[in-house]
């Protein structure tokens, strides 16, 4: 079985365990600290993913880590995922998993980038619009680009909305050189 039909049966597995003890967003919060810890620390993802690591070392260092900081059931399912040595699947596992979750609530993730971090105000109009024009719950991620000049590009699922200076100068760049000049 090729590693993206395990995450997927993982991450399907973990999501229909949640939503049945109704704690959905327990668990994506659990998730999400453990990403984030991989992320942060990159010599934890390093152990985890070592194969020359004896098992039993990766779970006490997963259990020193997370044991009082995850739901009973989230702990349960990461010694699960290396019990049966799927560790290499973790990061696949939890990006379905937040798929799935999305999916369940309606929710697409978004992005705004602009020149500079944008007024919380500012953003919150932005969602509420996205969110009414494409009738769904919006998640949004925000990002800094300076090379925009100005405006802001909005990207949501693989929809790109471009309104930056630096997209208009584009649309004109291309635009001159399709100009045939007829003297």
């Amino acid at each position: 079985m090729n590693h993206s039909q395990v995450a997927v049966r993982y991450a399907k597995s973990i999501f229909l365990l949640a939503e049945e003890k109704n704690i959905v967003d327990e668990v994506r919060n659990d998730i999400q600290l453990i990403e984030s810890s991989f992320s942060a620390f990159p010599e934890l993802k390093e152990s985890i993913y070592n194969p020359v690591l004896n098992p039993s070392v990766k779970a006490a260092i997963l259990t020193d880590i997370f044991k009082d900081k995850l739901n009973e059931y989230s702990y349960k399912f990461l010694m699960l995922i290396l019990k049966n040595k799927r560790e290499a699947s973790f990061l696949d596992i939890f990006r379905n998993f937040d798929d799935i979750y999305r999916k369940s609530k309606n929710i697409q993730k978004s992005t705004i980038t602009s020149v500079n971090k944008l007024d919380k105000e500012i953003v919150k109009e932005i969602v509420e619009t996205l969110e009414k024009s494409f009738n769904t719950n919006i998640e949004v991620e925000e990002k800094t680009n300076p090379d925009l000049i100005g405006g802001l590009i909005i990207q949501i699922e693989d929809k790109e909305y471009d309104y930056s200076i630096l997209g208009k100068l584009h649309k004109i760049d291309l635009e001159m050189r399709n100009v045939s000049i007829n003297i």
